[in-house]
């Protein structure tokens, strides 16, 4: 639930969300990438620090290095809020890991719904 749920809703709405702003920010290269703001990228990286023990290690390891894989946008700003930096990715560094939470997310449903079931 810590690991798997935000994981899925952060990069599905980097990956899938169609506001203006996140548009704006995509790789023009391709029309499934990914951007993300400043604040959820920290916080993919503060979730897997805490609870990436509970990933595969294999995943792990690819999540992790392929979170390096990043551009990064800063756009003119209002001087009241500063600035905000996006990152953006290639859709196939990220879809394979959206894909895997899913899945988990699937399964670890199933498995609960299968333990709660009379």
């Amino acid at each position: 639930m810590n690991l798997y749920s935000p994981l899925r809703e952060i990069l599905t709405r980097a990956r899938f969300e169609s506001t203006s702003e996140r548009n704006h920010f995509r790789i023009v290269e391709g029309p499934r990438d990914y951007a993300l703001a400043e604040h959820e990228f920290n916080r993919i990286r503060e979730i897997i620090e805490r609870f990436g023990h509970y990933l595969d290690s294999t995943e792990l390891l690819k999540l992790r290095k392929d979170l390096q894989k990043y551009d990064t946008v800063i756009p003119a700003y209002d001087p009241s809020k500063g600035p905000t930096t996006w990152y953006r990715f290639l859709d196939n560094n990220l879809d394979q890991h959206l894909e895997y939470v899913e899945k988990k997310c699937a399964q670890l449903s199933n498995e609960l719904r299968d333990l709660t079931s009379i």
